[in-house]
Order: structure tokens, then sequence, then C-alpha cells
């Protein structure tokens, strides 16, 4: 399954009160802002009806690692200001490696992986009327790569997972470190491992990038259930377009 992901600039904690020795909570998104550099806004509601989804069956991540669980999340709810996540890490090794490089401030932020199922795209009027005015708006625009289609407010988002990240601190290289990578390598693909390391950035496992790289579309479909099918041919067409690009 390909998902989209988000990182924004806000802190994991693991010493608020409250929380217990292998816990941590944070926010792992904000509601009409910042705009990503894909031009994406996070409207207020939006996750509110899958929670009980992804407290249920979702987990806990180190760098979007899909092989890897590391812990579960405890809580998820939104408030005035995002999505806050309180989750627990488990007592495993690459749990208690992340825990450590939490505590020492290596990994700073939190990162969700997650299926977009409404959104808008938003108009002038819209969008100036989303963000808060025409200034707001204009600068959005600008900061849009040239194959974008505008802006698009995500009304309605089934969160899967919450990765452990570690960034850089600035917001704007944040952003565009996590869903830029995509165009940036499109040009540079000259190796086989250059190619995995696309397919992991667009979101396939590490075992489904190595089954393309080393064999195809073709044996990755025949590992699928039906269900998966159009959905790996989409993910297929979308990766041939970004690399003719």
């Amino acid at each position: 399954m390909q998902l989209e992901r988000k990182t924004l600039s806000f802190k994991a904690s693991t010493t608020a009160a409250g929380l217990n020795p292998n816990e941590f909570d944070g926010y792992a998104s904000t509601f009409l802002g910042p705009v990503d550099s894909y031009g994406d806004i996070i409207a207020p509601g939006a996750f509110k009806n899958n929670l009980d989804f992804f407290l249920s069956d979702g987990v806990v991540l180190r760098e979007h690692e899909m092989e890897c669980a590391i812990g579960k999340p405890l809580e998820a709810r939104e408030d005035a200001t995002g999505l806050y996540i309180k989750g627990r890490i488990s007592a495993t090794s690459d749990g208690n490696d992340a825990l450590i490089l939490l505590r020492d401030e290596v990994i700073k932020r939190l990162s969700i992986g997650f299926r977009t199922l409404g959104y808008e795209m938003l108009s002038e009027a819209r969008g100036i009327e989303v963000l808060g005015g025409e200034s707001a708006y204009k600068d959005a625009i600008a900061m849009l790569p040239y194959w974008s289609d505008g802006l698009r407010l995500l009304t309605d988002i089934k969160l899967y997972e919450v990765s452990l990240v570690a960034f850089p601190a600035n917001a704007a290289a944040v952003i565009t470190g996590v869903k830029g990578m995509l165009g940036g390598l499109a040009g540079k693909i000259e190796t086989e491992r250059d190619f995995e390391r696309f397919l992991r950035d667009a979101g396939f496992s590490s075992s489904e990038a190595k089954t393309l790289v080393t064999n195809g579309f073709k044996a990755l479909k025949s590992g699928a259930d039906s269900g998966m099918e159009s959905e790996l041919a989409d993910s297929m067409k979308a990766l041939t377009n970004l690399l003719k690009g």
C-alpha cells in the first residue's frame, strides 16, 4: 500500500508530566498550515472519522520503516492546534535504540503515514479564506512546484502510522525533505540502488521495492491480493510519470 507522508516541526517529548519512561507525545500535524511543498493543507476534523482505526490497528514506526514497528499509539485526538499523539515504544532492540535517540534529541520530529480519502482543490477566493488572507495565499502559491495542480485542502484522512523521524529543525526543510525527494530523485536514478531508494521514498516497503527492482511489476502484482492490484498499477503509472518528468 502506498501511503502519503507528512512531517511537521513539532518536537516529540518524553519528559512531559504523566508520561511513563517508554512513552512519548507530541503534535504530528497542525490544522490550516503550514502549507507543505505539495500544496497540502489539513482541515480541522480531517482525522476524526478514522482515529478509532488508528488506535486499534495503527503502529509507531521509525523513519516510516514498514517492516520494523517499534510501538503502538495510546492516544490520538484533535484539538485546536492539530493532531495530538501519545504512544508507547516497545522494549525491543529497535525500540530501545529509538527511545535513546529520542531522549538525546537526535530524533526530533513526528511524521505520519496516511491515505487521503477526501479533499478540496482551493480556488483563489477559497484559498484566501482558508489561509486567512491574500498575502498568505500568494506566498503559498509562490512556493508550489511547477507540476502542482494548486492548493489542496485535506478533509478526510485515514491514519495508518506515526513515525519518529530525524530532520532539520527548520520547518520548511523538514517538509521539503519528506515530500520533495520524489521529484528530486527522478532525474538522478542511475543505478538499481537509486531506483530502490526512489521506490522507498514513494511509499513502497523495502521488500516491495526490492521485488520491483529485481523482478519488475509483474512479480509484485502476483504477490498482491486482488484488492491491491489496481492500486499497484496506479502507483507504477505515477512513478513512471515522475521518471519521465
